[in-house]
């Protein structure tokens, strides 16, 4: 934690952070990173729309395309969890596929459903309390 808020207070003092040597090699050890660009983004959502019959995100997409870059042996299973579906964005995924993505049955009529929010403290009891109360 105490270096945490160092860095953090380094950042706010500086605008940026230098990490130790050390521990910047352990991340680069653990983890691994790429990024698309909105060309390699489309071209996922077609490819994996042509080679399974799924239809996925932009977001996803990304993160399929940094899978499939990042991937080491391909004998080592490479899982890919989905952030939304991809009705939330239909035009870049009509782009990219052709194939315009319906909402979901139990979304229909959403965008008539009124909106409803609640405004809760920034505390971390109140939404634990919140969610308990309120879950199903």
């Amino acid at each position: 934690g105490k270096a945490v808020a160092g860095l953090m207070r380094e950042l706010a003092e500086t605008g940026a952070f230098r990490l130790p040597d050390a521990v910047l090699a352990g991340l680069r050890d653990g983890f691994a990173s790429a990024r698309a660009s909105e060309a390699e983004t489309a071209e996922s959502i077609r490819r994996t729309c042509q080679e399974t019959g799924q239809i996925v995100c932009p977001h996803t997409a990304v993160g399929l395309h940094a899978a499939r870059a990042c991937r080491g042996d391909p004998a080592v299973p490479m899982i890919a969890l989905a952030t939304a579906h991809a009705a939330k964005f239909p035009d870049a995924v009509e782009a990219a596929c052709g194939l315009r993505p319906a909402l979901p049955e139990r979304l229909a009529g959403l965008m008539e459903r009124p909106e409803r929010i609640t405004v809760l403290p920034a505390e971390l009891s109140a939404i634990q309390t919140y969610v308990r109360e309120h879950r199903t």
